[in-house]
C-alpha cells in the first residue's frame, strides 16, 4: 500500500507499507529490507520532487481479513537532504514530528445519526482507543464497547479493533454476546492535529470514510 505522508509545515512525502514475510522482531533485517525498497525508490522519488519517505513493514497479511486481530507496524524514515544526498533519519526526529492525539474525538461519516465518540490514548507511537455506543438489542437499550490499538508514523495512524463486547441487561439475550466485527481505520492527521481523516474498513463489509474531529 502506498499513498502521501503529511506533517506540518513540510511538503507531502510517501508512504509505504509492505509485508515482509519475516517476524518484525528481527529489526536488523527490517531495516535491511527498508534500505533496499528505498534505494529502488530513489529514481521515482526524485523525479516526482518528493523529499522523504516513511517504510512501514507490517504483519498485517493480505486480504480478506475475518475476525478480530491485532496488527503491528514497523517504520523507517528517510530524507533527502540540502546536499540532495538520502539518508535514514534518527529516531530522535521521527518522534519529534509525532503529534498528541490523546483525547476524546467525534466521528463523522457513520451511517448513525447518533452522536458517537472515540477516546484515544497514548504513549509514544503506539495509541490506544475505546468506541462507545448504544443500540437496541431486542427491544432493549444495549452499549457496545470497541477497543482499539494502533500506532502513529509521520502524520498518519492506523487503528484496528482488538476486542469488543456488549453490556446491557443480565436477562438481556445480547448480554453476553460478543461483538466480533472487524474495524481498520487508516487515516491522515491534518496540520493543526484537530481532524483525521480516512477509510475505515468494517469487516470486509464495506468501506466508508471517517472523519475524527477534536
Amino acid at each position: 500500500m502506498a499513498g502521501p505522508a503529511v506533517v506540518p509545515d513540510r511538503a507531502p512525502g510517501l508512504l509505504v507499507r509492505f509485508y515482509p514475510y519475516a517476524s518484525l522482531s528481527d529489526t536488523t533485517h527490517m531495516r535491511d529490507l527498508a534500505v533496499a525498497l528505498w534505494q529502488q525508490l530513489v529514481p521515482r522519488l526524485d523525479s516526482e520532487g518528493i523529499s522523504w519517505l516513511v517504510l512501514q513493514a507490517t504483519d498485517q497479511t493480505p486480504g480478506p481479513h475475518l475476525g478480530v486481530f491485532p496488527v503491528h507496524n514497523y517504520g523507517f524514515v528517510f530524507e533527502r537532504g540540502a546536499d540532495s544526498v538520502w539518508r535514514q533519519a534518527t529516531t530522535t526526529d521521527s518522534t519529534r514530528a509525532l503529534p498528541n492525539l490523546a483525547g476524546r474525538w467525534r466521528i463523522s461519516g457513520l451511517q448513525s445519526t447518533a452522536l458517537i465518540y472515540m477516546s484515544l490514548t497514548q504513549q509514544g507511537s503506539h495509541v490506544r482507543g475505546e468506541i462507545v455506543r448504544h443500540r437496541d438489542c431486542f427491544g432493549k437499550d444495549v452499549k457496545v464497547v470497541i477497543e482499539l490499538e494502533g500506532t502513529i508514523e509521520a502524520h498518519a495512524v492506523d487503528l484496528w479493533s482488538t476486542t469488543g463486547h456488549i453490556e446491557g441487561e443480565l436477562v438481556n439475550p445480547c448480554r453476553n454476546a460478543e461483538f466480533v466485527r472487524r474495524l481498520e481505520f487508516h487515516g491522515q492527521i491534518d496540520g493543526d492535529g484537530t481532524k483525521i481523516t480516512g477509510p475505515v474498513d468494517l469487516a470486509g463489509a464495506r468501506i466508508d470514510t471517517w472523519t475524527l474531529s477534536r
